[in-house]
């Protein structure tokens, strides 16, 4: 069984009231946003991002599925994006359930990953999460060839914003606009170091 497999219009349904949910609770907590309209304004953000749900050009959206059994455990969605010209992939999303966390579904998922991208053409993984919850801080990248899967453990994370990054390839504004952390994956060369946080 893939660890990673396309998400469906069900499973896509579902997942999106609980980003958008997720993503306003973020930002209140953050001090982003202030508690009043912040539901309607994630789910603008959201409909701005895939205005096109799963067949958004550029975004892909898959469901994490343990090693062992096939059952779904998380979601994780990335897009292609365009920095400084070079395309790389940028993780808007990723969720492993709270009961099967600390199970390494999260460093399955983006061990995982790594085909997909290098398949894409792209020249690496950004990924850069809230960071107002220091006690979950559990995901930590560091410069060099390491993979992704070597160096996050299982949690949630969405990004954070930041206005230098760029549109995605096809042009429509990534949801959440988000600060890059770079992570190539194996056999692609060095990163800039940095440190994310995940939720527990």
């Amino acid at each position: 069984m893939p660890v990673l497999t396309p998400m469906n219009p069900d499973s896509f349904a579902t997942y999106r009231e609980a980003a958008v949910k997720g993503y306003a609770e973020d930002n209140v907590a953050s001090g982003r946003w202030p508690k009043e309209g912040a539901l309607q304004r994630s789910y603008e953000d959201f409909a701005e991002s895939l205005p096109q749900g799963l067949a958004t050009p550029d975004n892909y959206l898959y469901e994490i599925r343990s090693q062992a059994t096939g059952a779904v455990v998380g979601v994780l969605w990335f897009a292609v994006v365009v920095k400084n010209g070079i395309k790389s992939a940028f993780v808007y999303d990723v969720e492993v359930k709270a009961e099967c966390r600390r199970q390494g579904h999260g460093r399955a998922a983006f061990a995982a990953l790594e085909p997909i991208v290098k398949a894409l053409g792209l020249s690496s993984i950004g990924l850069h999460v809230f960071g107002h919850n220091p006690a979950a801080q559990t995901c930590t990248t560091r410069s060099g060839t390491e993979s992704p899967a070597s160096i996050c453990s299982s949690g949630s994370a969405r990004v954070t914003p930041n206005p230098s990054l760029e549109r995605t390839a096809n042009g429509v504004a990534p949801w959440p606009r988000g600060a890059v952390v770079h992570v190539a994956p194996r056999g692609q060369g060095a990163t800039p170091s940095s440190a994310a946080q995940l939720k527990r």
